[in-house]
């Protein structure tokens, strides 16, 4: 980053015809390592199109723990496949949605873990479907369950998924944020401030 608050980004990895892995190793601190199958790709004059939160990330002050930023389009979705895994102080959460698409592709919001899948929970456009959040024992929110009914009138702990628009996911290493337009769900907690010597 510059002076003037700009990023600046290097093509690490282009997609290819067969599948490829790529590994990250993360802590509260951020990412630390990159590593891919394939070779580093020779460098491109243009600067990729990188996609633009309409919400605000979560953090609460500069020194505040690391988000993770992902969206996907709720058009056309005719499925959706939660991923459950155990948080820090909170046990079983959602961490993800795998969203299957009338044209047969997919997208996901969330922390992908594709061997933590739940059974798919098809869409039917009539019935809204919903998101259920629930605290840790620290006051964390985090996704609880996915549902196609309210399991409480309490607003807060709960959040209706539109059959459009898109859905953005910000998520830590304890807690989650889920956004689609003005709509949000419960705030998340500030982290302590770490500080490295």
């Amino acid at each position: 980053m510059d002076n003037y608050g700009y990023y600046f980004y290097r093509l690490v990895h282009l997609v290819g015809d067969s599948p490829s892995h790529i590994y990250f190793n993360t802590s509260i601190l951020g990412i630390h390592k990159l590593a891919f199958e394939t070779p580093v790709p020779s460098p491109i004059d243009k600067q990729p199109l990188l996609p633009r939160p309409e919400s605000a990330c979560p953090s609460h002050h500069p020194d505040d723990e690391n988000y993770f930023y992902t969206s996907a389009t709720l058009d056309s979705m005719v499925g959706m496949t939660p991923c459950q895994a155990n948080i820090v102080d909170f046990g079983p959460a959602v961490m993800e949605l795998l969203l299957n698409y009338e044209d047969g592709q997919q997208a996901s919001v969330g922390q992908v873990r594709l061997d933590m899948l739940n059974p798919l929970i098809k869409v039917d456009l009539k019935v809204e479907s919903y998101l259920h959040f629930a605290l840790s024992s620290k006051g964390c929110p985090n996704v609880d369950s996915v549902s196609l009914e309210t399991k409480t009138q309490d607003r807060q702990n709960h959040f209706s998924i539109p059959w459009h628009r898109t859905l953005e996911w910000w998520f830590s290493h304890r807690q989650c944020r889920v956004w689609c337009k003005s709509r949000t769900s419960r705030p998340t907690i500030p982290g302590k401030k770490v500080v490295i010597t």
